[in-house]
């Protein structure tokens, strides 16, 4: 986080940076806690706070610091928000508008440059004090029949299914358009995804269910985790089985080199045992015997010795 990201930004505004660049539970968490600190709920005077189905909404932690400060976690129903959500209905359209406007005046009035993310907050917060007023909160609460309460504020045409338009003369069958999919042989079944739940989060009852579901996670992580343990100390025990088989077998070569060491001389019939440091020894490349190297006549380091017994 930088502070020049917020240069002339709102005075009432806060800022949060994310790894990924978008809403996830921590951040959530920490705008309950500067909604709880601007707004100031409590048990006697609860607020309710109406959120898409989002997963950052669903954590326990959420709904926790949420029931303890007197703030009613509602979920709308899936698939609803642009009739239901007042921002979706009275703000955001306007916040867009005015937002562009914000864009077009400061490139006019700096031309030749580009709008960086330092301008951000600025034209932001322009555009957002023309669209955030009272009367568009007003209208939002009203539209959606939050506020006032009218639950017959959507017609019954919204409910209905989507019409069928009438069959043309002309039949096309839509398998020639749209030709039906071949399952591969490797097909696998697909997962039925899990459909969010609209209505009060952060119940006694709801809670309880999702702590219950969090330990059945956390369980299953640690299971998961136990599972790579042993794994990794399988491979370490495997391992360390495998260097001792190694270490064996050298023993084993080492003993049966040691035997092999100890032979005569092919010349002067010296055992190798009886060996001091100062003497050297050569091996023919036919035969595989041993030789004092004074014996052969050759240099110390030579790299080739073939005895006379097999010239």
């Amino acid at each position: 986080m930088k502070k020049e990201l917020m240069d002339n930004a709102h005075a009432a505004a806060i800022v949060f940076t994310q790894e990924h660049g978008w809403m996830d539970k921590d951040v959530f968490v920490k705008w309950l806690q500067h909604l709880v600190k601007d707004v100031k709920p409590s048990e006697q005077e609860k607020i309710l706070l109406m959120l898409d189905d989002h997963m950052s909404h669903k954590n326990l932690e959420a709904q926790e610091f949420a029931k303890a400060n007197g703030i009613i976690l509602f979920c709308f129903p899936p698939h609803c928000t642009h009739r239901v959500q007042p921002l979706d209905v009275a703000l955001f359209g306007s916040l867009t508008t005015y937002h562009n406007q914000e864009l077009l005046k400061w490139l006019k009035s700096h031309p030749g440059r580009t709008i960086t993310h330092y301008r951000v907050a600025e034209l932001f917060k322009n555009a957002y004090q023309n669209a955030a007023t009272i009367s568009n909160a007003e209208k939002g609460f009203l539209s959606t029949g939050i506020y006032p309460f009218n639950p017959d504020i959507f017609p019954d045409w919204m409910f209905a299914p989507a019409e069928i338009p009438s069959v043309s003369s002309y039949y096309i069958p839509i398998t020639n358009l749209s030709p039906i999919p071949k399952a591969s042989t490797g097909e696998r079944q697909k997962s039925a995804r899990t459909r969010g739940k609209a209505g009060v989060l952060n119940s006694t009852p709801e809670i309880a269910a999702l702590k219950e579901k969090v330990l059945q996670k956390d369980e299953a992580q640690r299971r998961k985790s136990v599972r790579k343990i042993k794994k990794r100390l399988e491979v370490i025990k495997e391992d360390r089985e495998n260097r001792d088989k190694e270490e064996e077998e050298e023993e084993e070569l080492m003993i049966e080199t040691d035997e092999e060491d100890d032979a005569a001389s092919i010349f002067c019939n010296d055992l190798f045992s009886r060996s001091t440091k100062n003497d050297w020894w050569l091996r023919c490349q036919a035969c595989q015997k041993w030789a004092h190297c004074e014996c052969t006549g050759l240099p110390r380091y030579a790299k080739t010795f073939v005895c006379d017994l097999c010239v």
